[in-house]
C-alpha cells in the first residue's frame, strides 16, 4: 500500500529515479514476504513439527516467539526504509525546485542589471528591439543568438552563447522551458510559463509555490 501511494505521489515528478527508489524500499518488503510464506508453509504438520516432538522424518518449525520477532524486525526495517526514501525524495524535490527558482531569479537580476545600467547611461531603451520585445512580453529562448548589444551583454553575463540554451535549464518545465519576460512599469518580471501541471499540484501541497514559477 505504501509503495503504491509513493508511486502515485511521485511518478509524475520522477520518471527515471522512481525505479531505484521503489527498489530501495521494496528490499525488506520482499524479505518479509518470503519469511511470511516460509512460516505459513511450516503450518503443514505433515512436513514440519514442533521442536519437542520426536520425528526424524519431519523438519523443525520456527518457534512462535522467534517467528514473531523476525517479522516485527523486518516490518520495522521496511517502514524505516519507506520513511527514509520518502524523506530523500522530498529533499530531492525541494532542491530541484529551489534550483529552478534560483536560476529564474538570476535571469531576472541579469536582465534588470543590464536594463538599468543602460537606462542610467542614457541609451535609447525605448527604441531598442529587445526592450520592445520585453514590453510586449517575450519568451527569451526564442531570441536565439544575440542580435543586438543588449542581448549580447545579457548572454555574456548568463554565460551562454545562444538564448535557446535556457530551454534545458529548468527542471520544473514541461518540455523545453518557456522563459517569459515582461517589462511592467520599469520592472522586469521573469517566469516559467510551462511549469509541469502535476508539479504545480505538488508545489501547492508543499506550500512552496513561487511567483517566479508561474504567478506574477
Amino acid at each position: 500500500m505504501f509503495n503504491v501511494q509513493y508511486i502515485f505521489d511521485w511518478l509524475c515528478v520522477y520518471q527515471e529515479e522512481i525505479v531505484a527508489m521503489i527498489l530501495i524500499q521494496s528490499v525488506f518488503d520482499c524479505v518479509l514476504l518470503v519469511r511470511c510464506v516460509s512460516f505459513f508453509r511450516q503450518m503443514n504438520t505433515n512436513k514440519y513439527k514442533d521442536v519437542v516432538e520426536i520425528d526424524g522424518k519431519r523438519k523443525n518449525r520456527k518457534s512462535l516467539v522467534d517467528g514473531i520477532f523476525v517479522i516485527v524486525v523486518l516490518l520495522v526495517l521496511s517502514l524505516f526504509s519507506k520513511r527514509m526514501v520518502g524523506s530523500m525524495t522530498d529533499y530531492l524535490f525541494k532542491s530541484k525546485v529551489e534550483k529552478s527558482v534560483t536560476d529564474i531569479q538570476h535571469v531576472q537580476k541579469v536582465l534588470s542589471s543590464v536594463y538599468i545600467d543602460r537606462k542610467t547611461k542614457d541609451f535609447d531603451m525605448a527604441g531598442n528591439v529587445s526592450v520592445q520585445d520585453m514590453v510586449k512580453g517575450v519568451d527569451i529562448t526564442t531570441w536565439g543568438t544575440p542580435k543586438d548589444s543588449f542581448q549580447q551583454e545579457v548572454a555574456e553575463m548568463l554565460g551562454i552563447e545562444d538564448f535557446s540554451e535556457l530551454k534545458d535549464d529548468f527542471y520544473v518545465a514541461d518540455g523545453d522551458a518557456v522563459v517569459y519576460v515582461k517589462l511592467v512599469d520599469g520592472e522586469i518580471c521573469v517566469q516559467i510559463l510551462n511549469v509541469y501541471e502535476k508539479w504545480k499540484v505538488k508545489l501547492e501541497r508543499k506550500n512552496i509555490i513561487e511567483p517566479m514559477l508561474g504567478i506574477y
